[in-house]
């Protein structure tokens, strides 16, 4: 049975995010205020702006992924590289010359 299309008026769009409000509200505002920077070097300020922002729920928290202590736990250890020929040849032949 082949799929119908559906009419874009059906679908029902999400509110925006904090964020998206957040900066539809203040990126107008700040480049009214700073006109000559242009559209990336504003948003990125505005984008800034967004971490201490009172709107942003996640304001204070930190932004880096915490693992937990049973995550490290289960974790292998890092391996050392694999060693080139030059290397592997190098290593046997100051063994060699110790014997």
């Amino acid at each position: 049975m082949p799929k119908t299309a559906t009419a874009k008026d059906d679908k029902t769009k999400r509110s925006p995010s904090a964020y998206n409000q957040f900066m539809k509200d203040h990126l107008s505002d700040y480049k009214e205020k700073h006109p000559d920077l242009n559209h990336k070097e504003a948003f990125a300020a505005v984008a800034a702006m967004w971490k201490d922002a009172p709107e942003n729920p996640n304001k204070g928290k930190s932004t880096t992924k915490k693992t937990s202590d049973k995550e490290n736990a289960t974790s292998k250890p890092k391996s050392r590289p694999k060693k080139s020929k030059v290397e592997a040849e190098e290593d046997d032949e100051e063994q060699s010359n110790e014997e």
